[in-house]
């Protein structure tokens, strides 16, 4: 038995809102076709789970992974089916499609990840699914961070507006045979409206989500600007570990630069803002 996470992402999805009502806001049901998980006694119809909504997206990222063990030599087949949330409206979610993956097949597989294409609606869903953990290290993460002069990117005329920035929080894949190499999303802040020095909210994660339970797995804060259109600008970003967030908290207040990370784009050396680590604890109960 081996303990794996699997974690889903979209591109291309059919549109399924209806008009002038913008495009979907798809998220993820993942459900037991066929097979065992957590022993050999067939659990067909058993619901792994389901992903948060992605609102106006059709090339959603979903964050929440799926944990569960799995037996090499035990069949298993999951269907995944993406519906648009239509919960905001009170009206029945709709159906924009549906794969099915071989979990030993992806696991197995080069980068472990496949894709499968929607017969029909058109669209590709992309299924990773890797060991869970690589270090020792239980329990949860609590973050809270915070931006500072972070660049603005908006392009209106006349230069009024100011960016609306959230972060994405990232861990490092990397298949040494192949050399793919990848960030997996494993958090995304709300974003914070017209406001070049956002503070973002806490948040608690597991460190079997956040980093395979190892604090020295490298990690990726990007800092982006929110568009409606769902085409986010990337502002910058910064790469670093558990171990160096915790070891960078703010000790002069909430603006402490001295501590602080500079988030820059494309390898370019100028700054595009700062991150501040205003706490960063684990918490191992």
């Amino acid at each position: 038995m081996v303990r794996v996470q699997l974690s889903l992402r979209a591109e291309n999805l059919k549109n399924v809102e209806r008009v002038f009502r913008g495009r979907s806001d798809p998220y993820a049901v993942v459900t037991v076709l066929e097979g065992a998980v957590e022993g050999p006694e067939p659990v067909t119809g058993l619901v792994l789970g389901k992903t948060e909504t992605i609102e106006n997206s059709l090339d959603p990222d979903w964050t929440i992974p799926f944990i569960f063990e799995h037996n090499a030599t035990v069949f298993l087949q999951v269907q995944v089916s993406i519906y648009d949330n239509n919960e905001d409206r009170k009206a029945d979610d709709r159906l924009m499609g549906e794969v099915v993956f071989d979990v030993e097949e992806v696991l197995s597989s080069q980068g472990q990840m496949l894709s499968e294409s929607i017969a029909g609606n058109g669209g590709t869903v992309f299924c990773h699914v890797g060991e869970s953990m690589k270090g020792d290290a239980n329990g949860y993460f609590d973050l809270h961070l915070r931006g500072l002069d972070v660049k603005n990117v908006e392009g209106h005329i006349l230069g009024l507006g100011r960016s609306d920035p959230f972060f994405e929080l990232s861990k490092k894949y990397v298949d040494h045979e192949s050399g793919i190499v990848r960030w997996n999303v494993v958090h995304r802040s709300k974003p914070i409206q017209d406001n070049l020095n956002p503070f973002w909210e806490p948040f608690s994660i597991s460190l079997e989500i956040l980093c395979y339970g190892d604090t020295d797995w490298p990690l990726r804060i990007s800092v982006l600007d929110h568009e409606k259109n769902g085409k986010h600008e990337l502002i910058g970003f910064v790469d670093t570990t558990m171990n160096i967030l915790m070891s960078h908290v703010a000790i002069k207040g909430n603006a402490d630069r001295e501590n602080s990370f500079e988030i820059h784009k494309d390898g370019k050396e100028r700054s595009r803002g700062l991150i501040v680590v205003l706490k960063a604890t684990l918490n191992s109960s």
